[in-house]
């Protein structure tokens, strides 16, 4: 069972959080400019999300971290998450690394980067 990432209430997101998304495509070149070429699966979308938290406490960056790296794996520990604009959740997994940054003496943000999964349920 997936993990809710309640960014509506809970962990809130930057203005500087961006989506980029690109499509995986096979391709063949014959050759005199001719070619041909077809998405690569039924899941050819690639979805990814670079997230900067508002903000937390440390023991809410302590949570949100812990959230964020065991969706790594992805399965049963993957992230829920509505994007903004959205109506429906996707499923997501952290890639790369997560930042932490002290912002004042008691306030923490966290930065990472998730990409879209599609877990066999």
């Amino acid at each position: 069972m997936a993990v809710l990432l309640d960014t509506e209430n809970r962990y809130r997101i930057t203005k500087n959080s961006h989506r980029k998304s690109d499509m995986r495509v096979n391709e063949l070149d014959f050759g005199d400019g001719y070619g041909q070429s077809t998405i690569n699966g039924i899941n050819a979308e690639i979805e990814v999300w670079s997230l900067t938290f508002m903000p937390l406490e440390k023991a809410e960056t302590i949570n949100l971290s812990s959230l964020l790296t065991n969706s790594k794996a992805g399965g049963q520990s993957a992230l829920e998450w509505v994007p903004a604009g959205e109506a429906t959740a996707k499923y997501w997994k952290l890639t790369g690394e997560l930042t932490e940054t002290p912002v004042s003496g008691v306030l923490w943000q966290i930065s990472c980067q998730i990409n879209r999964i599609y877990p066999i349920v």
